[in-house]
């Protein structure tokens, strides 16, 4: 297998050498799904990330792959029946990386929502999903099931089922199913002008590469703009008021002794009412999440005071034996929503989370929508961009129904718990290598030190925060991100990568603060 890392200098050569029928700008789970379908159908695509691949929303999202109950009962029927089918299929043909998650919701005297309404919205969800999947049960058994929850005014709960993934992998493992001989995908590589040509259509990029500094042109049918919270930038939108809410989601990391739970916990904040959660994941507990307007950079986002004093006011209502403060808190990551504004003063939680398209001659844009529905978007997308490829409109509504079929994988039914992680996140041949040479446990993880090797060899990493916060979670979800492991890491770096000390020493300082501004509390709560 060629290592990624080696074939940058002759990819970008070639892209240079291409006429591509889509450059997609953008490497999140959206520009993602764009990417595997255009690979898919034939066309010659290119990929081009200024950052690393899933380094805004699609690896800072609340790991949710959901139908979305809201979207539901404010009436959105078409959305919530899409997301539902759609994690359905996840589920089926991505065991091991999208995986089912049980959920609870309290429902307590004189609050909202009676329990019979949330039960009656439920089995309309679950007949989206042509199973029954909640049960209503006493409130007696609340302690049994979820150990910690509230139990004052408890008269009844209901459990059921959504799902969960780690997001960053889904990203890049969607990617990497893409890529082809008339596949590419290059990240650190900024799109800084759209070229058009004298009746202004679009021709190509002007692109420069971050890592050698070196600027090119790439031409190209169509340029598909799936940059998120950036979308109107490239757009270059300089007149009236910007298309795009950027919305900060933001997150409490808790060690899973700290705060133990099974299962979700949903909830309604007892400030403003607005449904939140806490959730276990990658051996932690995470709480989530805030909804709040954010002023736009090109910077990641972080969690302010107020947002961590919100966050934990929420959890000690919901699970108050804990009584949690902010010492408890062993990381903390927010992403930034490209909400789709409608303009009319909306509170941020009121804004409609479905997305919207705009073709402005040959530039097709794309912002909003939701994880869940990345493929349903990226069809959308070539439908509305297929007047200028080679490709039929039948052919995208075929792909679109086959998705009807997704098939399970009854051969990893044989397989361990382990095999399906390495599996569902890596692929057949890492599973296969890394069953060779597994390395030893990483503590307090779920990570095996030949993850990171097979990552290392195989994989596209940059920098040093590609590998801890986006190929692996280590970054997320140990102290300090990690830092007791930085001396292991390193030799494996040297080995893998050929980083020497200065190189070392540099990236260790950048990832240190990265972790310091972005992943931590904020400076006054520490």
């Amino acid at each position: 297998m060629q290592r990624w890392n080696d074939q940058r200098t002759q990819q970008i050569r070639r892209a240079q050498e291409t006429e591509w029928d889509a450059i997609v700008v953008g490497g999140g789970i959206t520009g993602a799904g764009i990417f595997q379908l255009c690979s898919e159908l034939g066309l010659k695509v290119i990929l081009l990330e200024k950052q690393d691949f899933a380094w805004g929303t699609s690896s800072k999202s609340s790991k949710m792959v959901h139908g979305g109950l809201r979207y539901l009962a404010s009436g959105d029927f078409r959305l919530a029946n899409d997301a539902v089918k759609e994690r359905q299929r996840l589920m089926k043909s991505l065991e091991g990386q999208v995986d089912p998650l049980p959920f609870v919701m309290g429902h307590y005297r004189s609050e909202f929502p009676p329990d019979w309404a949330f039960n009656a919205l439920l089995t309309l969800y679950d007949g989206m999903a042509g199973q029954v999947l909640h049960k209503k049960y006493p409130a007696g058994e609340a302690p049994f099931w979820v150990p910690g929850m509230r139990t004052e005014g408890l008269h009844s709960f209901t459990r059921f089922q959504d799902a969960v993934t780690d997001d960053a992998r889904l990203t890049l493992n969607v990617i990497r199913s893409g890529l082809g001989d008339e596949a590419i995908a290059l990240h650190y590589c900024a799109v800084e002008q759209v070229r058009r040509d004298g009746e202004g259509q679009v021709k190509g990029t002007t692109c420069r590469d971050r890592l050698s500094g070196d600027s090119f042109e790439l031409s190209g049918r169509v340029v598909i703009n799936a940059t998120g919270a950036w979308t109107d930038q490239l757009r270059q939108r300089s007149e009236g008021q910007p298309d795009i809410r950027p919305l900060r989601g933001s997150h409490l990391v808790f060690p899973s002794w700290r705060v133990p739970v099974a299962m979700s916990i949903s909830y309604l904040h007892p400030r403003d009412k607005r449904p939140v959660f806490v959730f276990p994941w990658e051996g932690v507990t995470v709480a989530g999440t805030t909804d709040l307007d954010h002023c736009l950079t090109d910077k990641d986002a972080s969690i302010t005071e107020e947002e961590v004093s919100y966050l934990l006011e929420g959890l000690n209502h919901i699970l108050p034996s804990a009584q949690l403060s902010h010492g408890d808190v062993l990381s903390t990551w927010a992403g930034v929503r490209p909400v789709v504004s409608q303009g009319k003063g909306l509170a941020p939680s009121k804004e409609r989370r479905e997305h919207t398209l705009w073709n402005e001659n040959g530039l097709v844009s794309v912002a909003g929508g939701k994880l869940t529905t990345f493929r349903l978007i990226a069809a959308d997308v070539l439908e509305a961009a297929s007047y200028a490829l080679p490709v039929e409109p039948d052919a995208i509504r075929q792909w679109r129904r086959s998705l009807s079929n997704t098939a399970s994988h009854p051969s990893r039914v044989s397989l361990t718990g382990r095999q399906k992680r390495w599996l569902g996140r890596y692929g057949e041949d890492a599973m296969r290598w890394l069953e060779a040479h597994p390395g030893t446990p990483i503590p307090g993880t779920r990570y095996w030190t030949g993850e990171l090797g097979w990552i290392l060899s195989y994989e596209p990493v940059a920098h040093l925060d590609d590998l801890l916060l986006r190929r692996t979670r280590l970054g997320n979800i140990l102290p300090g991100g990690g830092a007791s492991l930085l001396e292991a890491v390193r030799a494996l770096c040297e080995t893998h990568l050929g980083w020497a000390d200065t190189r070392w020493e540099a990236e260790k300082s950048r990832y240190l603060a990265i972790i310091d501004q972005y992943f931590s509390l904020p400076e006054r709560l520490k």
